[in-house]
């Protein structure tokens, strides 16, 4: 009748374990300094097990999210430096954005050829096609891919590609900043 530790290697059952523990425990033993010397002893065995699995999923081995970025200006900022492209930045060519005009949609086919080319150095340094989640060129120009933190400082020296970044959650500060 002994307890089956199989159960604790699962991170999403540690309430159906501490439910099943609580219970065995308040069969067999009555209610005194012992019962919580023993409920304590054992959720912090379990607070250890669980840090340690923390510790583990945040292994290097684990996939992330990262933001590639690639030299080229997008189409926001492109201010005509490459022959036979004129400029698309609104503030060089003194027009809106206007996606169906000649000129963006060259340019834009001009990135999305650059971008295939990146993601070919990417697959032979790889050996693996990535999967692009997001791809960017109008106010930034890159792509979001999904990959291991070893791989991404293999990336990070590939000529072309100016930054590689984890992607991270961060908030927004909206309130009243204070005087200095």
């Amino acid at each position: 009748m002994g307890i089956k530790f199989s159960i604790l290697l699962k991170p999403f059952n540690c309430i159906g374990v501490l439910q099943a523990l609580l219970n065995r425990i308040t069969k067999f033993t009555p209610y005194t300094p012992l019962r919580l010397i023993t409920l304590i002893s054992l959720l912090t065995v379990l607070s250890v097990f669980l840090t340690n699995k923390t510790k583990a999923a945040s292994n290097t081995d684990t996939d992330m999210v990262y933001i590639i970025e690639f030299e080229e200006k997008p189409v926001a900022q492109y201010k005509g430096s490459i022959a036979g492209y004129p400029a698309t930045s609104p503030s060089e060519s003194g027009k809106k954005l206007d996606f169906k005009q000649p000129d963006i949609v060259r340019y834009r086919a001009y990135l999305d050829q650059k971008k295939s080319v990146y993601l070919d150095k990417i697959e032979a340094l790889l050996k693996r096609k990535p999967l692009v989640i997001q791809s960017f060129d109008v106010s930034f120009f890159g792509i979001v891919i999904r990959m291991k933190e070893e791989e991404a400082s293999k990336i990070r020296n590939i000529e072309g590609i100016k930054q590689v970044r984890a992607d991270e959650l961060r908030t927004l500060m909206n309130g009243p900043l204070p005087y200095k």
